[in-house]
C-alpha cells in the first residue's frame, strides 16, 4: 500500500494591489511641519535652527535635527514604520487623496 501525500503550498505570498497610502495623521503633521519653513531653509543649507551655527549636513547634528522636526513617521504597518521627508507630500490635493483611500479600501 502506497501513500501519495499530496501538499499545496502558497505560490507567492500575498502581494499588496496598492502601495501604502498616506492617512490622515500624516497631512497633520505634514501642516504642522510647514508653518516653520524658515527653519527647514536654515537646516536644508547646514544651520542648526536652535543655535543659528553651521553643522555638517548628513552629519549626525544634521541628521538627528531633520528626524525630530521634518521627518514624519508613516505607519505601514501595526509593527513598522518608515520617515518621509515632509516634502514628498508637496502638492498631493489631502482631501481627494483621502477620499482615493477610501475607495480602494473599501475594494
Amino acid at each position: 500500500m502506497e501513500n501519495n501525500i499530496v501538499r499545496k503550498y502558497p505560490a507567492a505570498k500575498d502581494e499588496r494591489v496598492y502601495k501604502d497610502r498616506y492617512n490622515k495623521e500624516d497631512f497633520e503633521k505634514y501642516k504642522e511641519i510647514t508653518k516653520s519653513m524658515e527653519k527647514y531653509e536654515k537646516w536644508k543649507i547646514g544651520i542648526n535652527h536652535k543655535t543659528n551655527r553651521k553643522i555638517k549636513i548628513g552629519g549626525k547634528t544634521h541628521k538627528q535635527l531633520g528626524y525630530e522636526n521634518f521627518y514624519i513617521e508613516h505607519k505601514t504597518s501595526p509593527y513598522s514604520s518608515t520617515y518621509i521627508l515632509f516634502t514628498e507630500l508637496d502638492g498631493i490635493n489631502i482631501e481627494t487623496y483621502i477620499k482615493e483611500t477610501e475607495k480602494i479600501k473599501k475594494k
